[in-house]
């Protein structure tokens, strides 16, 4: 993928810093595709978990816990590639996807 890249950046509250004691968590970024665009290269930290359909309920992306501790701010990076839709009037953005929640959440090992 080949194409702009946006990010934003989210510090995660205490108690769900502390329950991240297994080796894995989840987070869902969910939201809606402006334009062609239908799928988003997601980078966490660093860490690259390639191309994913944001807009599906089902997609769930798995982050090892190791790739968060080392940060307090959580850092994700998306990136689309394709035509993107350009808003009417003053605003001069092009639009590739509008986020509408997250969600992280610990495995609980048993």
């Amino acid at each position: 993928m080949s194409g702009a890249v946006r990010g934003l950046r989210f510090r995660l509250p205490a108690p769900t810093a502390a329950g991240l004691l297994s080796r894995h968590c989840s987070c869902s970024l969910r939201g809606r595709y402006h334009g062609a665009i239908e799928r988003s290269r997601v980078t966490v930290n660093g860490l690259d978990l390639g191309a994913h359909d944001l807009s599906s309920a089902e997609t769930v992306l798995e982050l090892p816990v190791d790739a968060l501790r080392a940060y307090e701010v959580v850092d994700i990076s998306l990136e689309h590639a394709g035509s993107r839709e350009r808003p009417s009037g003053d605003n001069r953005r092009d639009l590739a996807f509008a986020l509408s929640a997250i969600a992280v959440t610990p495995h609980h090992e048993t």
